[in-house]
């Protein structure tokens, strides 16, 4: 949701975290009054919002597999940590059914799940955790812009169309060096107007993800880390 050509609800009915203070506190801690978006939600709901119409998309009537048809699931960057929670979703619920004796064919059949560069594994301990009044400005900044839920689209949408696709030309050959010319603008054009596109999901980053940092440096950290949690399944 909120990406490419999928649907993008209101920004009242996306997800979003209000301010917290200091840098990268835990979801625990009490939001301030402001926020970008009207509902606050909670990591969990915020994952619930992105897998519930997935989960339907493969599951619901007019599914896209059929029932029993193997099932290979690739996800990069939070996409991997989305994947990864739903194949932990997928485990529970036939663990579940087993128990209970029920049909466990009605959950697709995940064979595979292939992670990309996923986020959200590594827990980050509090002991590593440098306080919030010994962060450079720079990184204070980052701080206070995440914590008001001001996403990296949002950036690309004030630079307006000349240098918000430059900005995402720079981005792409940061990250993807070795594409042609001709490649490489055609996935820059892509990748700025899914950018500039009515936002929406982009509002779930600030709930399922904390940027902090450390002595190695500046990372963000999922609020609800994976751990070893999707190792646990039979995939």
């Amino acid at each position: 949701l909120g990406m490419g050509g999928s649907a993008r609800p209101s920004c009242w009915e996306s997800p979003v975290r209000s301010i917290f203070s200091g840098f990268g506190h835990s979801s625990g801690n009490s939001p301030s009054r402001f926020s970008l978006c009207n509902s606050i939600y909670t990591p969990s709901r915020a994952v619930d919002f992105f897998l519930d119409p997935f989960d339907r998309l493969l599951t619901g009537q007019g599914a896209l597999f059929r029932k029993g048809e193997p099932l290979w699931l690739v996800g990069h960057s939070l996409g991997g940590y989305l994947a990864a929670r739903y194949a932990m979703r997928i485990n529970r619920r036939q663990q579940s059914a087993t128990s209970s004796r029920e049909d466990t064919t009605t959950s697709p059949n995940l064979e595979k799940l292939i992670l990309a560069s996923p986020v959200g594994f590594q827990p980050l301990s509090p002991e590593d955790r440098i306080p919030s009044s010994s962060l450079p400005t720079a990184l204070r900044l980052v701080d206070a812009l995440w914590n008001a839920n001001f996403t990296p689209q949002s950036i690309v949408r004030i630079m307006g169309s000349s240098r918000g696709r430059q900005a995402a030309k720079r981005a792409l050959r940061g990250r993807i060096p070795h594409l042609n010319s001709q490649c490489s603008d055609l996935l820059a054009e892509y990748l700025y107007h899914i950018t500039v596109a009515p936002a929406s999901g982009e509002y779930a980053m600030n709930s399922l993800l904390e940027p902090a940092a450390t002595g190695e440096g500046a990372g963000v950290y999922a609020r609800e880390p994976l751990g070893g949690g999707v190792m646990t399944g039979h995939f």
